[in-house]
């Protein structure tokens, strides 16, 4: 049994890559694959609590239909047997989907998100749910960082990423309105790919804000984030796994951007961070030597923050008024909810259009930086994961990207004195993925 379960855990050490070229040749069968996942979710699970649902049987067909397509001798799609765990506010036809709230207890849609009608199609296989915080808020669920579990995993996609950092499933899929994968992913230690607005379909989504949302993408490694945005994307966008293998472009030798500080929720003010994050920043400025250039953001995005909030605030309000309509006992929906809709409430119409025209203006303030540089890099969080699972962290350096509609990578490439993760936050032009990710391969093989 020792040498199984050890068996099973370097099979789960390899990257999405790496997985996927054995169940293409054979020498990996999707049914051994997600048996060790499943053991790995046994033996972990109870106490990191990624999972919102998981049903062994259901993943164990799966796996058996995937091997009996690969023995016919049919064409195999290019996530072909790979297990991957979906945020649950993505709806399944064949399984819950509750939307981390009581008020969609038992809720079962009747149709595949596009987003999973694609992953289907792209041979995956839907490992299970995972834990979301309420209606893809602020309010926390249960699960635990996995990295130490005294300390929040951050949210909104909160399970997807502890997940893939357990090493529960090598890939899962989250959504972003302000820093919900980009947070979760620096927090817990993994590689998270939040692409441009609009990148990947939202169709079947749970629906928070319609300027906003956006799905992303959790692996252990880039080739894994890659691997499914290609397979995912939407026709019109460039595609990303040649970036990973086509020599880059170079402009000259400044190609990256190192924004040193960020803005916080006071216009004019700084966010503070933590001294490990500052060192961070500086040893990569210092290592990336002649190819870094550092920049200081428009002033015009010292209020990037209050405008996003105030775009989730009445987006939120007019997606969210059923669940409103329905809650009869005001337990059901969070504080931090409640505060959210009544917020919403002091949000007139004007400020709310100047707020959407707003987020042209920043798109515009960029290019003058991108002119300059491929990519920008900046810290993904202010602080490390914070201890304590009563709130899920600051997003305040991931908003404005959002709002941007910009790329971003996270990369887990440093970590505290403590051994908490560090993500390093890398930040593309609309569309740029390809770029993106290629700048993000020089950076990680130089940092290594």
């Amino acid at each position: 049994m020792l040498e199984l379960q050890g068996a099973q855990e370097q099979l789960l050490g390899q990257d999405a890559q790496a997985l996927r070229e054995a169940l293409a040749h054979g020498t990996l069968s999707s049914r051994a694959l997600a048996e060790a996942c499943l053991t790995r979710i046994t033996r972990l699970d109870p106490q990191i609590r990624a999972f919102a649902w998981i049903d062994p049987d259901y993943v164990r067909a799966q796996a058996d239909r995937l091997d009996n397509l690969h023995k016919s001798g049919a064409p195999l799609g290019p996530l072909h047997g790979l297990p991957i765990a979906l945020k649950d506010v993505i709806d399944t036809a064949d399984m819950p989907t509750e939307n981390g709230t009581p008020l969609d207890q038992g809720r079962r849609p009747t149709q595949d998100a596009a987003i999973v009608a694609r992953l289907r199609d792209a041979g995956a296989l839907i490992i299970g749910k995972t834990v979301t915080t309420e209606l893809a808020f602020l309010h926390p669920g249960p699960t635990c960082n996995p990295t130490n579990v005294h300390h929040t995993p951050g949210g909104s996609s909160q399970g997807s990423a502890a997940a893939v950092a357990a090493r529960m499933v090598p890939l899962a899929i989250g959504t972003q309105t302000g820093g919900s994968v980009t947070r979760p992913a620096a927090y817990c230690g993994v590689v998270g790919l939040k692409p441009s607005f609009a990148a990947l379909p939202r169709r079947g989504v749970l629906l928070q804000s319609h300027s906003l949302d956006t799905l992303g993408i959790f692996a252990q490694t880039l080739g894994g984030v890659a691997l499914v945005y290609d397979a995912v994307v939407e026709g019109k966008l460039g595609r990303m796994t040649g970036a990973l293998t086509h020599a880059p472009t170079v402009r000259g030798a400044q190609q990256f951007g190192i924004l040193a500080t960020l803005p916080g929720t006071t216009p004019g003010e700084p966010a503070p961070q933590h001294p490990d994050v500052r060192a961070m920043m500086a040893n990569v400025a210092a290592r990336l030597g002649a190819e870094a250039i550092a920049m200081d953001l428009p002033e015009v995005f010292d209020h990037a923050a209050l405008m996003r909030e105030c775009i989730n605030d009445v987006e939120m309000a007019a997606c969210y008024a059923p669940y409103q309509a329905a809650e009869t006992d005001t337990r059901r929906l969070s504080p931090e909810m409640h505060a959210a809709l009544t917020r919403a409430a002091g949000h007139t119409t004007a400020s709310y259009h100047a707020a959407r025209a707003f987020q042209h203006d920043l798109i515009s303030a960029l290019e003058p930086l991108f002119a300059r540089a491929d990519v920008l890099v900046c810290p993904a969080t202010p602080t490390p994961a914070p201890k304590g699972l009563g709130s899920t962290g600051s997003s305040i350096f991931n908003g404005l990207w959002t709002l941007c509609g910009t790329p971003t990578l996270t990369l887990p490439l440093y970590q505290t004195q403590d051994g908490l993760p560090l993500g390093l936050q890398l930040v593309a032009r609309p569309g740029a993925e390809a770029i993106l990710l290629r700048r993000a391969a020089t950076i990680w093989q130089k940092l290594q």
